[in-house]
């Protein structure tokens, strides 16, 4: 069990990182990739050097890993031992439009395994944070994600279609297959750390991602809200097909109930649901 210090000095850590913010329009920004979808800003990486030097004063001993310095290298180093695990910015595009669906994500992985998870909303002054085995919380106040037994007619289904412009084929199968399903409601937030925080606390049913290769989150995505969703009693599935395979890993992470380096997720808030969402994205991706 960490004590409570690890969990205060981590979310203080992740305001500091987000009282930035309001500076970014005097901050330049360059793409990642060659299409010119995936932004990274000075933001991005003056946020990763803020939240690395504080978990480094207070945590000396730790390691961290932050996503944009990853982005540059191409590598994401092993997470054995204690490793901070670090996303100054999960949402940028919404982010650099100011569309308020940004958050800091940080997480604690101890061989491997995500221990602790924080993740701050600073556009509604919210701060999602999880310990393995003691439950989720938002401001204090445990969560559980909404148990009662959902039919993909009666659910709101979060999704992500990523920086995926090319083999669209499978995404518009699923998005057609949950559409013909009846499915409540279909949204996209633009961010999938904030989308496992929101089934983590019922205001979405369920999220799907990694459909295709440019929709599926980087595994540095997973790491908090992995936790997050989990502690509130969300379940996890992985599409068939989409499944990182071992010869891929840069790194061991992941403590058998999910692999962060997995090609897809479905996160549900009951086990049907999960099922019925897998079930239904294998039919619909199975020819591609």
């Amino acid at each position: 069990m960490f004590s409570r210090r690890v969990v205060v000095a981590a979310g203080g850590v992740a305001g500091l990182a987000a009282a930035q913010w309001r500076w970014w329009w005097w901050k330049s920004r360059e793409w990642k990739d060659d299409a010119g979808i995936d932004p990274c800003t000075q933001t991005d990486r003056d946020d990763e050097e803020v939240v690395v030097a504080g978990l480094r004063r207070a945590f000396p001993r730790d390691a961290v890993v932050g996503e944009e310095a990853c982005s540059e290298t191409g590598v994401i180093p092993g997470l054995g031992g204690r490793t901070w695990v670090v996303d100054p910015i999960d949402g940028t595009q919404n982010f650099v439009r100011g569309l308020p669906c940004s958050v800091v994500s940080l997480a604690l992985c101890v061989d491997g395994s995500p221990r602790v998870g924080v993740v701050y909303d600073p556009h509604r002054n919210e701060l999602f944070v999880a310990e393995a085995a003691k439950g989720a919380f938002l401001d204090g106040r445990l969560l559980s994600a909404d148990a009662a037994p959902t039919k993909p007619e009666n659910a709101l289904v979060l999704t992500y279609p990523g920086y995926e412009r090319e083999n669209i084929d499978a995404l518009v199968a699923v998005y057609r297959a949950l559409l013909e399903r009846k499915t409540r409601a279909i949204r996209v937030i633009g961010s999938s750390v904030l989308s496992l925080c929101w089934v983590a606390a019922s205001r979405a049913s369920a999220f799907i991602a990694g459909l295709a290769n440019g929709d599926a989150p980087k595994p540095l995505d997973w790491v908090a809200a992995t936790l997050i969703a989990r502690e509130a009693g969300a379940t996890f599935a992985t599409i068939d097909g989409r499944r990182t395979l071992a010869s891929e890993k840069k790194a061991v992470v992941g403590d058998g109930k999910f692999d962060l380096f997995s090609k897809s997720c479905v996160c549900a808030n009951d086990p049907g649901l999960a099922a019925d969402l897998k079930r239904l994205a294998n039919a619909a991706t199975s020819i591609f």
